[in-house]
């Protein structure tokens, strides 16, 4: 038996990949949030976070760590008491200034231009698992999903090409500080959101998701 030192031992080939998945905490706060999504408006020029909790849809302008409350909106409450506290945001580009939300039983219309109240109507709509990504990397688009474990693990986020199985490994992956509650896209797909419920710190942060290019 020989003793090497280990700067002598070759080390084993990493492969190489010209994209790796980054994330920037934009929010975080003590209260459940169910979906958020960011885009910039083509008004205000500005970035605009929509975030969604049980019972209220808040809308935010500014960024870079400065928000600023434009207005925050009750949701109506379901006739019957639901155990799936769940809730997802889909826009539009085509109608920036209106969103639809998709709640257990309920699909709700959220009119961000004024201070209507929301309203809602019995209805079913697809639960989207996935989402969609790009990057200036190149122009593939990329399909942005997470894990789906318990309350008590980190989860990871990660992008497969559209077209790959699940059993494929994922071109590029990060981890998160908790479970990922929700993963929505951006306007343009240049950037995703996720909602993380923090282990270490207790609070729901919302992540932006971006592909960046080099590793």
């Amino acid at each position: 038996m020989s003793a090497f030192p280990r700067s002598a031992l070759p080390l084993p080939d990493k492969p190489s990949t010209d994209r790796r998945l980054q994330k920037e905490l934009i929010w975080q706060q003590r209260e459940p949030i169910l979906d958020a999504v960011e885009f910039i408006s083509e008004e205000s020029k500005q970035n605009v976070l929509l975030l969604l909790s049980r019972d209220s849809f808040s809308h935010y302008e500014g960024g870079k760590g400065h928000w600023v409350l434009r207005s925050s909106k009750p949701i109506p409450a379901p006739e019957a008491p639901t155990r799936d506290p769940r809730g997802q945001i889909q826009f539009s580009s085509e109608h920036e200034n209106q969103v639809q939300i998709n709640l257990p039983g309920r699909v709700c219309e959220v009119k961000l231009a004024d201070e209507s109240v929301p309203t809602c109507k019995p209805g079913t709509e697809p639960w989207v698992q996935a989402q969609l990504l790009t990057s200036a990397c190149s122009q593939v688009v990329w399909s942005l999903q997470t894990d789906s474990g318990d309350w008590s693990t980190p989860d990871r986020v990660w992008v497969r090409s559209l077209s790959a199985s699940f059993a494929e490994p994922p071109v590029t992956e990060l981890e998160v500080p908790g479970p990922v509650i929700s993963i929505s896209p951006g306007k343009g797909l240049q950037a995703g959101t996720a909602v993380v419920w923090s282990l270490s710190t207790g609070n729901y942060e919302v992540y932006r998701i971006t592909i960046a290019c080099g590793s």
